[in-house]
Formats: C-alpha cells, sequence, structure tokens
C-alpha cells in the first residue's frame, strides 16, 4: 500500500535531480565557481573536454562572479548563458559580460571554453593564432622573395663592377705598355 507512493516519490525525485545536474545554467554556475576556487580540475570536470587544457589563472588574479543568469537560450545543441564576472588583477578589476556557451558531451551539459573564450573577447584565439602563423610563413616567402631578388640586384652590381674592374685594368696595362 506505501511502497507505490514511495516508490513513486523515489522515481520523481531521481527525475528532478537528473535534470537539475543536466540544467546547462547549473552546469556553467558550477564550472564558474570552480574556476572562481581556482580548481582547474573539478572546472574540468564541466567543461568539454580538452577546451581548457592550456588554461591558467594568475596566482594574484581573483576571480568574482557577478551573474549568470537561470535561463539559458538554446540554439542548434549549444546553449547561451548570459553571465557577468570581475577579475581583480594586481588591484585593477576588469568586469567582462559575454555568454557561457555549453553544448553536450556524452549526453550532458559541458562548458565550451573555447568558444566562451570567444564570446568574452569578441574574437577566437584560435583563429587568430592561425591568422598569424599563415601572415607569419607569408611574410617568411615575402621576404624570402625578397632575399633572392636582392642577391641578384647584387650580383649582377657584382657582375657589372668585376666588367669594369678588367676594363681599368686593361687600360692601366695598355697604358704601361705604350
Amino acid at each position: 500500500m506505501f511502497r507505490k507512493p514511495v516508490i513513486l516519490s523515489l522515481a520523481i525525485f531521481a527525475i528532478i535531480s537528473c535534470a537539475n545536474i543536466n540544467n546547462p545554467s547549473k552546469v556553467a554556475n558550477k564550472f564558474w565557481n570552480a574556476l572562481s576556487a581556482k580548481n582547474f580540475a573539478q572546472a574540468k570536470e564541466y567543461a568539454v573536454t580538452g577546451t581548457m587544457d592550456d588554461t591558467s589563472i594568475s596566482e594574484d588574479a581573483e576571480l568574482k562572479i557577478i551573474k549568470i543568469e537561470k535561463k539559458a537560450r538554446i540554439e542548434n545543441d549549444l546553449a547561451y548563458i548570459p553571465t557577468k564576472i570581475e577579475v581583480v588583477n594586481n588591484g585593477e578589476i576588469k568586469s567582462y559580460n559575454f555568454e557561457t556557451v555549453l553544448t553536450k558531451e556524452n549526453n550532458l551539459w559541458k562548458v565550451d571554453f573555447v568558444k566562451t573564450q570567444t564570446s568574452m573577447i569578441g574574437f577566437s584565439v584560435e583563429q587568430f593564432e592561425k591568422n598569424l602563423k599563415e601572415a607569419g610563413k607569408e611574410m617568411g616567402q615575402a621576404m624570402g622573395e625578397a632575399m633572392k631578388e636582392m642577391g641578384k640586384a647584387m650580383g649582377d652590381a657584382m657582375e657589372e663592377m668585376a666588367e669594369k674592374t678588367q676594363e681599368a685594368l686593361e687600360k692601366h696595362k695598355n697604358k704601361s705598355i705604350e
């Protein structure tokens, strides 16, 4: 008689608990709280695998979470949560308003830290690095071409100087003979 209500209550509790664990806003909140505590191991648990591999926070920096919205905007399997944090570093306070971006990994919401950083700074760090490498490569090629041209010009100038030196020696030799 009491078994059915107890089992039903436990089932409802389990469903609600799972829903809360897989709530994008709660995941974002746990992620930022872990980062605020400089607990990178825990923060990585709430992040998409590999998106925080090169992440660090200065020992002097302090991260303050100002606001993480409770409601996420979900579009194309991504959740966007308006977020505001302050970073205090060497007495200087910087505020950031951005969207924490989450995606599903193994059917659980996880913070995509690369997309979140892009939202924070307005451009993709990965794309910036790629563009920088490409620009460096193009600049190296252009300098290589310029050096080839400079080498050719120097070679031509040396050849011309050798010819004029030879002519001058011939003239001097002919004058000496006369």
